[in-house]
């Protein structure tokens, strides 16, 4: 009896070794891969929007294709953004600089009075394309799965600054 017993504790034991395993695979991201940020303003929906609006129009090259709606009633602006991410190869003092990865991104902050939301979503790279995928490569991706994940660890570090920089602008007074 104490034979039976035994059996099934070493397979429990086994079978969460084998999951942990697995948590050291690499960073993890949020699924879906997006970020939300609410933040509470003492201003009115018009201040801003208008801040809003005008730090989308300076901050985005060439604002009239970037923003795709901005809709002061309904206090809603929508905008498609990007940013380059350096990849590097070599050792510490002898990095190089081979190739730029473009990562777009959308934007879209809703407003109200005395607060707003921005969302970055639908982040997409030129090689690695949605970056909302969970996994691009097998267990055994090599060098580019590392990649891969440098850049969406860079589109996390780039949503910080875009959340501090819009959270500047919009307390701005008029």
């Amino acid at each position: 009896m104490k034979k039976l017993l035994l059996l099934p504790l070493i397979l429990i034991t086994l079978c969460s070794f084998a999951q942990n395993k697995n948590l050291k695979s690499g960073p993890v991201f949020p699924n879906p891969f997006q970020f939300t940020e609410v933040d509470t303003i003492q201003a009115n929906k018009d201040h801003i929007f208008i801040n809003a609006y005008e730090w989308m129009a300076k901050t985005f090259i060439y604002a009239d294709d970037r923003i795709q709606m901005h809709e002061k009633e309904f206090g809603k602006l929508v905008g498609i953004g990007s940013f380059e991410v350096p990849i590097t190869e070599g050792e510490d003092d002898n990095m190089v600089v081979v190739r730029k990865e473009y990562v777009r991104y959308i934007m879209s902050i809703d407003v109200e009075n005395g607060k707003y939301k921005c969302t970055l979503s639908d982040f997409a790279s030129n090689t690695y394309g949605n970056l909302d995928q969970s996994e691009v490569f097998g267990p055994n991706g090599g060098g580019r799965k590392q990649e891969w994940a440098y850049i969406k660890q860079s589109a996390m570090s780039q949503s910080a600054e875009i959340f501090k920089s819009l959270e500047t602008a919009i307390g701005e007074k008029d």
